[in-house]
């Protein structure tokens, strides 16, 4: 491509860095489409190997939940005598003595698993949510030595 300047000169200079800079942003918005996809390729295996391997929860199937520790949570769902174990990035304080927690299902597919932002926070209003880094099911002789305070019913909601 050559350009006329208004003298009438040729103005390859120029034409040559536009198609430069052009053929850079051409180049940053193919790696970045390239990266995002495979972002996203890794999320959905980890969704695939998580349900499978039965690491998530289903939103509107919990039913029950108790604190080990600030750290970790012990989570039902109905139906069910087996909980899962619910391990968490970081302590989450006031967790052992909260009377409500919330499930938030960051992503907006109906479960809360570890392959994403998904997380627990105490009462309703989602202010310092943990993210949640691994979900395992019990078997009913874990779940039974894990649950101590068996005859204290609690609340768990969700967000979805």
């Amino acid at each position: 491509m050559i350009l006329t300047s208004k003298t009438g000169r040729p103005c390859v200079a120029r034409a040559a860095a536009i198609d430069r800079t052009y053929m850079l942003r051409l180049i940053f918005l193919a790696i970045l489409l390239l990266a995002s996809t495979r972002a996203l390729a890794a999320t959905s295996q980890c969704e695939s190997h998580a349900a499978r391997d039965h690491e998530t929860l289903l939103a509107w199937r919990l039913a029950n939940w108790e604190p080990l520790d600030n750290r970790t949570v012990l989570v039902w769902t109905t139906h069910s005598l087996r909980a899962s174990l619910v391990k968490l990035a970081r302590p989450l304080d006031g967790l052992t003595s909260a009377d409500i927690i919330s499930l938030v299902d960051r992503d907006g597919d109906g479960t809360i698993s570890a392959c994403g932002r998904d997380a627990v926070t105490i009462g309703d209003d989602g202010s310092d949510a943990v993210r949640i880094v691994s979900i395992r099911l019990l078997s009913e002789r874990r779940t039974v030595a894990l649950d101590e305070g068996a005859e204290l019913s609690r609340l768990v909601s969700s967000h979805v």
